[in-house]
């Protein structure tokens, strides 16, 4: 049970890492929009590249989570 409850602490501790990557790419993206960068730009595709790659990570990390939160709650409700 323990160690269910460490991945899922980890896996937070991950899910908030990986937000705050995220959302500064998703700064990134914005302060190129507001400085009129053309979105058919290297610089935009790259930015909108990197912040479609952590969506997609954030994604199935919350994914993760949230399957071990509710094994955890199963197993504390159930035991």
């Amino acid at each position: 049970m323990y160690m269910k409850e460490n991945a899922l602490v980890r896996t937070a501790i991950e899910l908030i890492q990986l937000g705050k990557r995220l959302e500064k790419a998703r700064g990134e993206l914005r302060r190129l929009v507001e400085r009129g960068m053309p979105y058919e730009s290297d610089e935009m595709k790259e930015a909108l590249q990197a912040c479609m790659a952590l969506n997609l990570q954030w994604r199935a990390l919350e994914q993760r989570y949230l399957a071990l939160k509710e094994e955890v709650q199963s197993k504390k409700a159930g035991g």
